[in-house]
């Protein structure tokens, strides 16, 4: 019997081990959100229970080692609209997560306020957009107010996000037309859409600025 209950208490202490060995931990996950105007980090947490963010990471002008990758290394997902049909200027509500699928850490502009880094060389910014296709409607994208910027040279305008790393968005924007439309269809018109998420991130040397999200969402877009 000793020998059950000590076999019993070693394998607890050994899965006790694993959860709390290093690299075990679930990386920390930040969340955008241009609606309530705040960023905050489920990382860190107050005294009051409330959550606030962990401070951006400062890094100086030399620090490259994000630049050095081909692509932005960001596998973004179109979380969810907040309804399932839109008549054209309705408001529109969505989430968006970027998960950090490189091996290098990567520096994203991280100020809310664009005076922040007025001036400053090599001045960085970060868009997160919606946008479809449609044969009768074009190609229209919005959410283009929903900007970051940042500046290696700028302190706490640039958040290191680490490889595994996410960062959940949540933001607003209208569907107006952005762009006219190819074959105007009659008054009264209802167009099923595939929406995707696209983010645009500008002033990284030579990265690609633009990545769609995996997935697309369907909705009904109205003539109003």
């Amino acid at each position: 019997m000793r020998s059950i209950v000590f076999g019993a208490s070693v394998l607890l202490a050994a899965i006790a081990a694993v959860r709390s060995a290093p690299g075990t931990q679930k990386p920390p996950s930040y969340v955008l959100d241009f609606i309530a105007e705040r960023s905050v980090s489920d990382g860190t947490r107050s005294s009051g229970g409330g959550t606030k963010a962990r401070q951006p990471v400062r890094v100086s002008p030399a620090n490259t080692s994000s630049e050095k990758a081909d692509r932005i290394p960001f596998d973004v997902t179109l979380v969810t609209l907040d309804r399932a049909a839109y008549n054209v200027g309705d408001a529109v509500v969505y989430e968006l997560l970027l998960r950090h699928i490189g091996s290098t850490p990567f520096r994203l502009p991280w100020s809310r306020d664009p005076e922040a880094v007025r001036g400053a060389p090599r001045i960085q910014s970060a868009s997160f957009l919606l946008r479809f296709t449609d044969k009768a409607l074009g190609s229209q994208l919005v959410g283009s107010e929903n900007i970051l910027y940042g500046a290696p040279s700028v302190p706490d305008t640039i958040l290191t996000i680490r490889p595994g790393e996410t960062v959940r968005v949540r933001a607003a924007s209208q569907w107006w037309f952005t762009k006219s439309l190819p074959e105007p269809p009659a008054a009264g018109w209802v167009r099923p859409v595939s929406v995707r998420a696209q983010v645009q991130i500008n002033g990284i040397n030579d990265l690609i600025p633009l990545i769609d999200s995996r997935n697309d969402v369907q909705i009904q877009f109205l003539d109003k």
